[in-house]
């Protein structure tokens, strides 16, 4: 347990009390380090975990939605709509998502814009479009601010918060990266939308064209489908409410806002803090 420190003595040889002991502490304090570090590669691997389960569960729910609805699995349009109409996305899921303290699912109203013309986009493609540290879109924007707000006592967020509240929009506070290394807010979210379609091609998201139903009994079924999946303890829903029959069906045990669309054009409607005054719980 011990080793030889070698003094300059002279000629003396070194004696049994020149013997020090590493104290048990420094032993034990490598133990504990290791078994950190084992411990957080369990829980990202526990995550990893999670989050297949969850995605495999979610395309595997869109997948029989496209087949009730005869939707072309690739491209996304919609049969007897003369090519017109289009499935327009997959939700977003964050990374951490699945091992958040406090789950969170936006439910926004329509894409508003065909993003990725052709085709539909992917689950890892809308992740991976969202998922960005800055520079945002209004609607984005919007969410992650309000992400950062709902989570900020959770995660001792405070001072982000307390910086990002003061600028005239949430769009020019996400310009720049305001949080911590591997502390996106939009990290720790899910996003989906109520409408699921939008026009071929369209690219202007102003307007409500695409805010109704193809077939609103297997849309709602899907829309409830994904609660149960994803199951946030809060739901945000931006703008239009559904139905009280659908809220009392996913109100149990979660806590429900809503919320202005983060696009809103009331006067300083998307200044930070005032959007976040709008909240209402239901």
């Amino acid at each position: 347990m011990g080793f030889n420190l070698l003094y300059k003595s002279g000629s003396r040889r070194p004696q049994k009390r020149d013997t020090v002991r590493v104290p048990r502490f420094f032993y034990a304090l490598k133990s504990t380090c290791a078994l950190v570090w084992h411990s957080r590669n369990i829980i990202l691997c526990l995550n990893n975990f999670k989050i297949n389960i969850m995605e495999k569960e979610i395309k595997e729910l869109y997948e029989k939605f496209f087949i009730e609805l005869k939707i072309n699995p690739t491209t996304g349009i919609v049969d007897n709509t003369n090519g017109q109409l289009k499935f327009s996305t997959f939700p977003y899921i964050g990374k951490n998502y699945s091992i958040a303290k406090r789950k969170i699912l936006f439910v926004g109203l329509d894409i508003g814009k065909d993003e990725t013309k052709g085709k539909i986009q992917s689950l890892d493609e809308r992740n991976e479009n969202i998922a960005c540290d800055f520079g945002f879109n209004p609607h984005i924007a919007g969410t992650y601010i309000s992400a950062l707000y709902l989570l900020k006592d959770t995660y001792n967020w405070n001072q982000v918060w307390d910086k990002v509240k003061k600028y005239h929009t949430a769009q020019q506070a996400t310009k720049i990266q305001q949080h911590q290394t591997n502390e996106n807010p939009l990290d720790f979210v899910a996003l989906t939308n109520f409408f699921k379609f939008v026009d071929v091609d369209r690219e202007n998201r102003s307007g409500d064209s695409n805010r109704k139903f193809i077939n609103q009994k297997n849309e709602l079924n899907l829309f409830l489908d994904e609660i149960r999946i994803l199951n946030p303890d809060i739901i945000l829903f931006q703008g239009q409410m559904p139905s009280d029959s659908v809220i009392s069906q996913i109100k149990k045990g979660k806590t429900i806002y809503k919320a202005p669309h983060p696009s809103t054009r009331k006067l300083n409607g998307r200044q930070p803090e005032n959007y976040i005054n709008l909240f209402h719980e239901i």
